[in-house]
């Protein structure tokens, strides 16, 4: 989960671990849907978090993802890792 800060909480014995993010992407309403107290990512916002905080991380399978709205997304970020590594990914997807 995104956070302000980085750390664990336990709730009801299940652990759960936030990360830290930039405030400017924290507080950015792209690729989130908003139900009644809920803050849920499309997979696409979800997709970009986890590159943000986890630089090295592998993904099995990226059928069914929008890569129009992943590009669409990825500005908020303003990080040069990033967007090498989802070129890469988009590359890698175009030669499957």
């Amino acid at each position: 989960m995104a956070s302000y800060l980085t750390r664990e909480i336990t709730i009801d014995g299940q652990v759960y671990s936030l990360r830290k993010v930039k405030d400017a992407v924290l507080t950015d309403p792209l690729g989130v849907e908003h139900r009644e107290e809920t803050s849920i990512a499309a997979k696409e916002r979800a997709l970009l978090d986890t590159l943000y905080v986890n630089s090295d991380y592998h993904f099995d399978n990226l059928e069914g993802i929008s890569w129009e709205k992943v590009f669409e997304i990825l500005p908020i970020y303003t990080n040069q890792r990033m967007n090498k590594a989802v070129n890469r990914l988009y590359l890698q997807k175009e030669k499957q």
